[in-house]
């Protein structure tokens, strides 16, 4: 991932001194070669660091792209070194539930703003529908697919849900995934398959279905009293249909824009406004966290074990 949040700061407009800093060589020089073949690299300087402590003191905008393993302690001595204007932080968060609120009262004593990098709701289609949803009812969100990587990407689906109602207080139920935990595709971190339920305390529901096998899209479906809506992400297609159209379904294109499209135009909106269409570091808080317990409530029932959730 960091190396698309790379790929996307070369397209800033404005020259920038960017440091790319991790512990590992051979990633920098993976890095580095690849920043090499960028066609528009807008004349940026660019510097490759194995050591926090050889970068400069003050950062404008830091994006933290590690795993969940690290993050927390790459948080801490990142803001206990250097002074941070702005923070941007990878998904998922963290593996435990106490590193939330000790990274939540650093940025408060730094006075750090921080949002989390959940894009969806920064999407026009998604904007577009928060206007047509909100105060008209309750909403339904579903989301199934074949190995639609549960603990990687349902932290996306229930931050957009959140985002159309303006409803962060969910309980989510993991007692019907399935009990045989798979490895992630990266190496040490673990998937989940099944179905996660929940809902919020107005009256919502979601769920989250990832199918073990078999080849069945991604599909996102949202339905109110007065408005149904079907994304097939596979085919880039979305479908809406309305109470007051008299339910004729209209169909758009629908595309996610790759992180490598995205992080230039986030660090811009940052740098020019102080602010961040993406969730605030609060408010995704309030996602993730009933979204962690219902997964370690599920490894406990499974396997026993600690408070540590081997997601990323």
């Amino acid at each position: 991932m960091g190396i698309r949040h790379l790929q996307g700061l070369a397209q800033l407009k404005r020259p920038a001194r960017i440091f790319v800093i991790d512990p590992s060589r051979s990633s920098l020089k993976k890095a580095q070669a690849f920043f090499e073949t960028l066609r528009n690299r807008r004349g940026h300087r660019v510097e490759f660091l194995q050591r926090l402590e050889d970068a400069p003191f003050h950062f404008d905008v830091t994006i933290v792209s590690t795993t969940a393993r690290v993050r927390h302690s790459v948080i801490e001595q990142l803001l206990h070194q250097k002074r941070v204007r702005f923070l941007i932080l990878e998904k998922f968060l963290f593996q435990k539930r106490d590193h939330f609120s000790s990274i939540g009262r650093l940025l408060e004593k730094e006075n750090v703003p921080a949002w989390v990098n959940c894009p969806l709701r920064t999407m026009p289609f998604f904007k577009y529908l928060k206007e047509k949803i909100q105060g008209k009812g309750t909403l339904n969100f579903c989301v199934s697919g074949s190995n639609i990587g549960m603990a990687t990407n349902s932290i996306h689906h229930l931050d957009v849900a959140a985002y159309l109602i303006d409803r962060y207080e969910w309980r989510l139920d993991g007692s019907m995934l399935d009990k045989e935990i798979q490895e992630s595709k990266r190496n040490g971190f673990i998937e989940f398959t099944g179905t996660l339920s929940g809902g919020s305390t107005a009256g919502d529901h979601v769920r989250l279905t990832s199918y073990r096998t078999g080849q069945t899209p991604l599909r996102i479906q949202i339905c109110t009293p007065k408005l149904r809506c079907l994304i097939d992400l596979n085919a880039k297609k979305a479908w809406l249909s309305e109470e007051e159209t008299q339910w004729v379904w209209t169909e758009t294109e629908f595309s996610i824009p790759l992180q490598s499209e995205r992080t230039h135009l986030v660090t811009e909106q940052i740098l020019v406004e102080g602010f961040s269409d993406l969730p605030t570091y609060a408010d995704s808080c309030r996602v993730h966290l009933p979204l962690l317990q219902a997964f370690l409530s599920h490894l406990r029932t499974v396997q026993g074990g600690d408070e540590t959730c081997p997601i990323t």
